[in-house]
């Protein structure tokens, strides 16, 4: 395909900082990476950057982009994260802490971001990322980041008596894992902001990123945080060019500290706007749906295959969630589509869970074996790419802690390198532990004396002693519940934030029966949609909508059924209630 004149000029005619606007569908990807080469082919002396936010984003890319020099030094493509490890925080790391720093998306990533309160408590473990942690470690309970599951009782503690105990040993953990090179991608994006503020850094490090860059471009700018804005005014401040691509209304990632507000309002000091406004996705009904469902951005337009498509959006109500798999199938069929051309998406793990119809019971607690079993599950069924990476990663875990025990404060990858075991070794001997072991028609002691056999019989490396003792035998009972996941969905199933990115044939966009945002109001998603609230809630119904090419279902509980139709009408959008 050519480029439109809004790529094009995107690719060939934006100088300086600048921030585009592009609608789901837009070729932003296609206009973003050809910009990218042009601009590498351009520039001979300095690096071009291209980043984004998520290892599938950077993947794409870097398809795309082939075996090319633009990938290689001086030039970057990578994560945000990783930009800002690479060449801001760890070379000041090195200095201050004296060892090189290992990053690890986030502290839930080692075990020993847990601990236990004094005493003999019976209350659920206290949990490093509930906490923030200024320059010098000090750390501060955010109570709104504690969990339902960790229960009232622990709550009330920490919120109480025990608040300055959890404080002093979140503080010395962070300390010990800081001095041991473990880093979490928060703490790392908050250090090298933190650090750049000082004039005296911030002097030292700025003809440093000069002589390096000329221009970085930041692919999905909507999910910046506040110290992603940090360092893109440090990046101008350098001399550096920022061009920034993205999607105001699809900024659903405030629990990662997204600022959207902010984002919005630091676009607006860039002297270059541009809107792509041409859909290549989806049809004219999923078009005007995407209308509907975002707040103040113009209109986008169907421009591809389907753009000519009369299919209105299909409004589907139900009244009991195990009845929605069968009923988006069937729809689905009706206009010629099959079982692996559809989805369902929901915002919350359950409610996605419920409709495609998987026990959403949780049996695996701290135990290995059950890990085991709920890894070869996500294997072998339809769970999206980011449970199976999650699943996987935690029998690694349990791998090298039964060849080398606890990993203390130190990071999976930097265990690994300290006890010579190759990544892709672990990755390949995991995969065909959790796939070559059926706990069908096993009790669980038959079944941990195999995991231990088959722990025992990877090819590990000679100079590893293997203990299989940790892989314990699951209780009968927890046994029961965690053969019952073991349920194979009619269709395909993600979270809305696992298929950011994305795109399908047909999507089912499944609302919750509990339509309260959060905790703390009585505001709903559909108040929001109707009172016209940009709110997070809402942008998350716009993302899994836009996902859709030929086909758009909303799947809605039956007392909001006429609530959603009233509102489809009031937006224009073509749309058919279901029965």
């Amino acid at each position: 395909m050519e480029l439109t004149e809004d790529q094009r000029r995107l690719v060939e005619d934006l100088s300086g900082d600048a921030f585009i606007t592009a609608c789901p569908g837009a070729g932003k990807t296609r206009a973003v990476v050809a910009r990218y080469l042009r601009r590498t082919e351009q520039e001979r002396r300095k690096g071009i950057a291209l980043v984004s936010f998520t290892n599938a984003a950077i993947d794409e890319v870097r398809r795309r982009c082939g075996d090319q020099e633009a990938t290689k030094a001086p030039h970057f493509v990578g994560t945000f994260d990783s930009f800002i490890h690479r060449f801001l925080m760890a070379p000041l790391y090195r200095t201050l802490y004296g060892v090189n720093p290992r990053l690890i998306q986030s502290w839930k990533d080692t075990k020993a971001s847990k601990f236990r309160l004094g005493g003999n408590l019976q209350v659920p473990d206290v949990e490093l990322p509930w906490f923030d942690f200024d320059i010098e470690g000090r750390a501060t309970l955010c109570v709104d980041r504690v969990p339902q599951r960790a229960g009232q009782q622990l709550k009330g503690l920490l919120q109480g008596s025990r608040r300055g105990e959890a404080e002093n040993r979140a503080s010395g953990i962070y300390r010990a894992l800081l001095k041991a090179g473990t880093v979490s991608c928060d703490a790392s994006r908050f250090l090298a902001s933190a650090w750049l503020a000082d004039p005296g850094i911030r002097a030292i490090v700025q003809p440093l990123i000069n002589a390096r860059f000329t221009e970085v471009i930041v692919d999905e700018a909507q999910d910046c945080g506040d110290e992603e804005l940090a360092i893109l005014q440090f990046l101008r401040d350098c001399g550096v060019d920022i061009l920034l691509v993205g999607d105001l209304d699809q900024s659903i990632y405030e629990f990662r500290r997204a600022a959207p507000e902010r984002v919005a309002t630091f676009t607006t000091t860039l002297p270059n706007q541009l809107a792509l406004t041409d859909n290549f996705r989806s049809s004219p009904a999923i078009c005007a749906a995407n209308s509907a469902l975002r707040v103040g951005a113009a209109p986008d337009f169907a421009r591809g295959p389907y753009a000519q498509s009369n299919v209105p959006v299909q409004v589907l109500s139900y009244t009991k969630a195990h009845s929605i798999a069968a009923d988006v199938l069937a729809t689905a069929e009706k206009h010629g589509l099959t079982a692996d051309q559809a989805i369902i998406v929901s915002h919350g793990t359950n409610d996605v869970l419920r409709a495609a119809g998987v026990k959403t019971d949780d049996a695996i607690g701290n135990n290995r074996v059950a890990a085991i079993v709920d890894a070869g599950f996500k294997l072998r069924g339809s769970s999206d790419g980011k449970s199976r990476v999650a699943a996987l990663e935690r029998v690694e875990r349990d791998l090298v802690e039964a060849a080398v025990g606890s990993l203390d404060h130190k990071s999976l990858e930097a265990v690994c390198e300290e006890h010579r075991i190759e990544r892709r070794w672990l990755r390949d001997a995991t995969m065909r532990l959790c796939q070559a072991l059926d706990p069908d028609g096993m009790t669980a002691t038959q079944f941990s004396a195999a995991v231990r056999g088959r722990v025992t019989d990877l090819d590990w490396p000679r100079h590893l002693s293997v203990s299989t003792s940790i892989f314990k035998a699951p209780t009968a009972a927890k046994w029961s519940d965690l053969l019952k996941n073991d349920v194979s969905a009619l269709l395909p199933f993600s979270t809305i934030h696992g298929v950011k990115g994305l795109e399908f044939p047909a999507v089912a966009l499944v609302l919750g029966e509990r339509l309260r945002r959060d905790g703390t109001t009585k505001q709903t998603v559909l108040d929001d949609w109707e009172q016209g609230y940009s709110t997070e809630a809402r942008r998350v119904l716009y993302v899994g909508a836009s996902r859709a090419q030929q086909l758009l279902m909303l799947v809605v509980p039956a007392a909001h059924t006429k609530r959603v139709c009233r509102l489809l009408d009031r937006d224009a959008v073509p749309f058919i209630e279901t029965p």
